[in-house]
């Protein structure tokens, strides 16, 4: 394991996974503040639309760790194609789902995020967890920002 985190600290990384790997990284930030509280909730959710426009947040303010994740505006609402099928890929694995048969909002459990989170300290380096933890702080603060009080946990 110690060689393929050395790999992956000491050469480039393609765009995709790039974008992938802080996607991820995000996720475990939406749940991080309250994962080790006693009473914390049995999930957490946001609109769909909340999460695009946190995550256009992110790519404006660290466009460097959202690399090719560009926006256009959908009925009044940010879309990116490019976040949509990696959404699908996290969910795909299990680690994010969708709420609802209209597919209006994204739930993660305790369990999902800790998920996303081993997977993050399994795959990669220090210097790439160090920069997870901003992303993933950024991302909570736009989420609550954005997201109806009532809708983020339940």
């Amino acid at each position: 394991m110690a060689g393929n985190l050395e790999r992956r600290e000491n050469h480039p990384q393609p765009e995709g996974e790039v974008l992938y790997k802080n996607i991820l990284a995000a996720f475990s930030g939406f749940t991080n503040s309250s994962i080790e509280k006693k009473n914390q909730p049995k999930e957490y959710k946001a609109s769909v639309e909340t999460v695009y426009k946190a995550f256009q947040g992110l790519s404006e303010e660290f466009p460097d760790k959202f690399p090719g994740l560009y926006f256009s505006d959908l009925c009044g609402a940010p879309y990116s194609r490019d976040l949509e099928n990696k959404l699908f890929k996290i969910g795909a694995f299990g680690m994010l789902e969708h709420d609802n048969p209209c597919q209006r909002y994204l739930k993660i459990t305790p369990k999902q995020a800790q998920a996303i989170q081993i997977v993050l300290e399994q795959s990669y380096g220090k210097k790439d967890l160090n920069n997870f933890i901003v992303i993933a702080k950024k991302f909570r603060e736009l989420v609550k920002k954005f997201e109806e009080p009532d809708l983020i946990s339940v």
